[in-house]
């Protein structure tokens, strides 16, 4: 167990179902800074998809933490992360295929026929290469 001390400003915590909590966008920044890369986009990813999730605010709480341990791979994983991933896998995949250096996938890509009927969903899909990813 690792505590971390530090100041929580009013208008970074709420009262959810009478507990005390970080705002989403202060927990994905604090997160972000002390996991590794990897754990960090699968957070802020679950965090963008299941919460009211403000991307301008979280932008602006980053900046203004630009001096903080870890704000550098914070902004990494935020700038990375994408509330479209729907799961932990999905996550990891655009890690992984970032690391192997394709190109950024589309996620949630629809394939359609010639008439316009619904085929599939892709989890992940890489236009310069064709290629359909699912987890």
């Amino acid at each position: 167990m690792v505590h971390h001390l530090g100041t929580l400003p009013d208008d970074q915590v709420v009262q959810v179902d009478g507990l005390w909590v970080c705002i989403p966008e202060r927990t994905a920044l604090d997160v972000a800074r002390v996991v590794p890369f990897e754990a960090g986009v699968v957070v802020v990813d679950g965090i963008r998809r299941e919460t009211a999730f403000d991307l301008e605010l979280c932008s602006e709480r980053l900046e203004q933490q630009r001096d903080w341990h870890g704000s550098l791979r914070a902004s990494r994983v935020l700038n990375f992360s994408d509330p479209r991933a729907a799961t932990v896998g999905e996550s990891r995949c655009r890690v992984l295929v970032a690391r192997i250096g394709l190109p950024r996938p589309e996620l949630q890509r629809e394939i359609r026929e010639v008439d316009g009927r619904l085929v599939a969903i892709t989890d992940l899909y890489i236009e310069l290469i064709r290629t359909a990813v699912e987890f």
